[in-house]
């Protein structure tokens, strides 16, 4: 999950880089970088990635691997940065009893 710092993109620093392509993913990788109890930071990062595919790459994995460390009314802020089809993924998968345990 730190495979960031190797690229150069410690967080901060996404915003240095010049290519649209390099800023997303460097804001990518430091999204999945995020615990779950930074869900803050992680809705703002997540605004920032610009490519929809990259956007959704990104919240999708990181609400998989932490949705059962988080408050569904607390994750859906995170969800909502999705659109279409997406956000109802995101949400349900949020709301699944299955994974809460």
């Amino acid at each position: 999950m730190w495979w960031w710092l190797l690229l150069g993109c410690g967080p901060g620093s996404c915003e240095e880089l010049q290519a649209l392509g390099e800023r997303d993913r460097c804001r990518h990788a430091a999204l999945l970088a995020l615990p779950s109890d930074r869900i803050e930071d992680a809705v703002a990062l997540a605004s920032a990635i610009e490519d929809p595919i990259v956007r959704g790459a990104g919240v999708t994995r990181w609400i998989a691997e932490r949705a059962d460390q988080l408050d569904p009314q607390r994750g859906r802020a995170l969800c909502l940065t999705l659109d279409g089809p997406d956000r109802g993924r995101c949400q349900r998968r949020l709301s699944s009893a299955h994974l809460r345990r």
